[in-house]
């Protein structure tokens, strides 16, 4: 089969990842170019539309700018020379939930706009500066948009001497300003209704794919909670995550760059609140990988990579190091070959050093099994693009990651089936390698011992949940114990937390409550994964905490209590908790357990 060549690294990504993208399809009867747009903006006058040139330019500065307008009308409207809008004032509360792309704006500042199509363009400016700054109504800055195509120079100039002249910033955007923002951005709806167009340009089919439904259901269900200043709090850890993950889904719908960087810098402005490391590289890596593989732009994204690399050290998680090496790898390999990157400041060969540095000693870390095993394998990785670069024989370097794959047999954690992957990938670079083949028939031999004991394992776990049910709680432990020793990994970790929790509780029926505490403090190191790795928290993190908290109420320990309790707390207040109106509320039930041990324990009760 022919290779595809792939031109830009959105090509690429859009090629292997396709369940990424929109799925959806946006089909008009008829197209509004750029040309018949262009056309009826610059005859504005000649077809007598200055008011409805008006309507169009408010309503694109709400969508691009700032969406805190008010219509002069009556006798302070734009007849007179006075504003023809301006900015009306919002708390700060209310204003970092915008996404607005280009919002400078803050509750301390006054904007007024003009909206201009005279060809005379820059005396229209003048004239309508002094008019405004007559008002005396203390305005911070001044917008003046014309239909007019004006060039980079005269513009810069104009705004230059309006800025000595006047003493107040102004802003000039001309024709082709509005051109691109309604193109970019996907405004035609607005330009078709303002301008009075014909409504056979708004006519369109849209079929919408089966993973873009549930993308819009989550998006407009997450801005919904973000828009409402009751639901979170000021320094709200999960306002930051759902605020990324709202960028997160724009990206995957393929909305409009503009939109979908708004929602990344809304997800910036509540994270200063915090300030919390791990948010900042989770930001950055998600605004580095958007920035080249959904828009194939190199510049962005090195600045992004910058940005991620000041939060990683030797102490960093295993996961954000792997953030950091996915970023190199993109770094030495699309930027390298489409870019100069001695122009952003930046030596291939240098960062080469530094992560290969923290690679190094990462791997020999033995308190951290997991993170310095794949540290070995990413070096070892790195080590063999570099071999292929300048033609070496790579045959160390794979008996090298021989034995490294060896370790990993038995570590739960380490993500056995994405190295799997990759080098299974790399096997056309080497067709007729021995050392290769010899690690291939390890990787294939792991991959079937683990294939074979997810598949009992998951017969066990069944079989267990069966004598549970039935109430042989002494049997189904024999079943889930033998469950979770056949699901320890790292690809079947929601299984492997249900046999652990299935495994508590038949403890827990039988009486023995440090086993069952045992099995759920595991369960719930597994629940907290998603949340060190993606910010994210679920409904099985509240349960396993939740049965903790109980648990350590039987055994007695009340400040071991009280510590789950505040962490329960902390979750419940982050995820949206559907309890049925059967079942006593948990904090009620809770309180009511521990009255219940308080009233039955005796002053100098020591258990």
């Amino acid at each position: 089969m022919k290779n595809l060549e792939i031109k830009t690294p959105s090509e690429f990504y859009r090629m292997r990842r396709p369940e990424y993208f929109s799925d959806s399809n946006v089909i008009y009867d008829f197209v509004l170019t750029r040309e018949v747009l262009a056309f009826e903006i610059d005859n504005i006058s000649t077809n007598q539309k200055q008011d409805l040139f008006e309507g169009f330019c408010r309503r694109i500065v709400e969508k691009v700018v700032t969406p805190n307008l008010i219509p002069q009308t009556g006798p302070t409207g734009g007849g007179d020379g006075k504003t023809d809008s301006e900015t009306y004032p919002v708390s700060a509360e209310i204003s970092d939930r915008w996404f607005i792309p280009d919002n400078g704006w803050n509750k301390d500042e006054k904007w007024a706009f003009a909206f201009s199509a005279k060809k005379t363009w820059k005396s229209k400016a003048e004239s309508d500066i002094q008019n405004i700054l007559s008002t005396e109504r203390e305005f911070t800055r001044i917008y003046f948009i014309s239909n007019q195509t004006i060039s980079s120079k005269q513009r810069k100039d104009a705004q230059d001497k309006f800025k000595k002249t006047f003493g107040i910033d102004v802003i000039i955007f001309d024709g082709t300003w509005l051109l691109e923002e309604v193109f970019k951005n996907n405004l035609i709806d607005i330009a078709v209704d303002s301008l009075n167009l014909s409504s056979v340009y708004k006519s369109k089919k849209i079929i919408q794919g089966a993973n873009d439904v549930e993308r819009v259901k989550s998006l407009e269900e997450l801005e919904k909670k973000i828009q409402n200043p009751d639901y979170y709090t000021d320094y709200d850890y999960q306002k930051v995550e759902d605020a990324l993950e709202t960028a997160i889904l724009a990206r995957q719908l393929e909305r409009p760059k503009d939109e979908i960087e708004g929602k990344f810098d809304r997800a910036i402005r509540f994270c200063k609140k915090l300030n919390f490391e791990k948010h900042w590289i989770r930001i950055h890596y998600q605004k580095a990988w958007t920035y080249l593989y959904y828009f194939d732009d190199y510049s962005s994204f090195i600045t992004e990579y910058k940005n991620l690399k000041k939060y990683i050290s030797l102490s960093s998680s295993s996961d954000e190091i792997e953030l950091y090496v996915n970023l190199f790898n993109s770094l030495r390999g699309f930027c390298a070959s489409n870019c100069k990157l001695e122009d952003f400041q930046i030596n291939l060969e240098l960062e080469k050093k530094e992560v290969y540095s923290i690679l190094e000693k990462l791997s020999k870390d033995e308190s951290r099994p997991n993170t310095s095993l794949k540290a070995e394998i990413d070096l070892t990785t790195q080590l063999i693009m570099d071999s292929i670069e300048v033609q070496d024989n790579p045959d160390s370097l794979f008996k090298r990651l021989y034995d490294s794959f060896n370790k990993s047999i038995g570590l739960i954690d380490f993500p056995f089936e994405s190295y799997h992957q990759i080098f299974e990938e790399i096997g056309s670079i080497f067709p007729n390698n021995i050392e290769y083949d010899k690690l291939i028939d390890l990787i294939a031999s792991i991959a079937e011992k683990r294939t074979s004991e997810l598949s009992s394992g998951r017969i066990y776990l069944q079989r267990g949940g069966q004598k549970y049910v039935s109430g042989y709680y002494k049997e189904s432990i024999v079943y889930f114990g033998k469950a979770v020793l056949k699901l320890a990994k790292e690809e079947t970790e929601y299984d492997l937390s249900l046999a652990l929790r299935s495994l508590g509780h038949a403890f827990s029926n039988i009486g023995l409550l440090w086993a069952s505490n045992n099995c759920f403090i595991s369960a719930n190191f597994i629940a907290f994964k998603p949340w060190r790795q993606q910010g994210k928290l679920n409904k099985r993190t509240f349960e396993c905490t939740k049965q903790l908290a109980i648990n350590e109420l039987l055994l007695g320990r009340i400040p071991l209590f009280l510590t789950w309790h505040e962490l329960l707390s902390l979750i419940g207040s982050q995820i949206d908790i559907d309890e049925s109106k059967e079942e006593l509320p948990t904090f009620e039930m809770l309180d009511a357990f521990l009255s219940v041990r308080l009233a039955n324990t005796y002053e100098n009760d020591n258990n």
